[in-house]
């Protein structure tokens, strides 16, 4: 009985042997690897950062959490991150024709003024040096109580002139984030890819959508532009809007659906909608 005991605890010591070895293996790996000299494109704080090429960026809005979203600004902060970033923006269109960026259909939200977009002018907007920079509290797009400066996630308040621009971009204001236009953006970024959603519906969302198309064309942005649509805007699609459509595909544009699965539509449908991608 002995010897079986002795026999145990040599046992129990040669595995514990064993498993601190390993430790200690590893140990000495990772001091090793803290030490060795890190590639140019290695970088602990950015783990969008990798070997090689970056991975695909899609700034939403510019990046709300830094900059106000939708604004020249927000883009150009994602620009100095990434250069090849994607930007992915919303539009409305104004009173005077003029497709702006904007979450939201209203300007409640997002500005010191309020009401649609629809009834506002885009000349008024400049003329009144309307801000852009504010994330105020809202009921169905509607102002419900104070309005509140946008900051960021430090809570930091920031203003145009702490973006990092391109060399030779100088900010459009010091202090207020002014409204930007998609025509803007385009002209901005020429070589990024950008995915636009249409926000309004009905007469006035076609109407966005022909000055959207009137952009492209002028800017022959047809293979870098991606046009999103919900999907409850595409449930009764006039055959003759799917040909154009179509004819659109034809020419590089590309669509997406989102929110599928809100109208109602089975995964049966999307063979039948016009759409490359679909967001779910």
């Amino acid at each position: 009985m002995a010897e079986q005991t002795m026999a145990k605890k040599k046992g129990l010591k040669k595995g514990w042997r064993i498993v601190l070895g390993i430790l200690a293996g590893l140990i000495l790996l990772y001091a090793v690897l803290g030490v060795l000299p890190r590639r140019e494109n290695y970088a602990l704080a950015n783990p969008m950062m990798k070997e090689g090429a970056l991975p695909l960026l899609i700034a939403h809005g510019g990046g709300n959490k830094e900059f106000p979203d939708n604004t020249l600004e927000a883009f150009y902060n994602a620009y100095s991150v990434d250069k090849n970033a994607m930007m992915e923006t919303d539009v409305s269109i104004t009173r005077d024709g003029v497709v702006i960026l904007s979450h939201d259909t209203t300007l409640d939200r997002k500005t010191n003024v309020t009401g649609r977009i629809i009834d506002w002018n885009y000349s008024d907007l400049m003329a009144q040096k309307v801000d852009f920079g504010y994330t105020n509290p809202t009921e169905e797009m509607q102002l419900s109580g104070e309005r509140v400066r946008f900051t960021d996630r430090d809570g930091r308040q920031k203003t145009p002139a702490d973006v990092e621009y391109p060399d030779g971009v100088t900010p459009r204001d010091e202090e207020v984030f002014l409204v930007t236009t998609l025509e803007e953006l385009l002209a901005a970024f020429p070589q990024n890819r950008i995915n636009v959603e249409i926000k309004q519906s009905g007469e006035t969302g076609m109407k966005a959508m022909k000055e959207v198309l009137r952009l492209l064309e002028q800017y022959n942005a047809w293979d870098r532009v991606v046009l999103e649509l919900v999907e409850t805007a595409l449930v009764d699609l006039p055959s003759r809007t799917r040909q154009a459509m179509g004819e659109l595909v034809d020419r590089g544009v590309r669509f997406a659906v989102d929110d599928f699965g809100t109208g109602y539509s089975s995964l049966a449908r999307l063979k039948d909608l016009p759409a490359q991608i679909i967001k779910v």
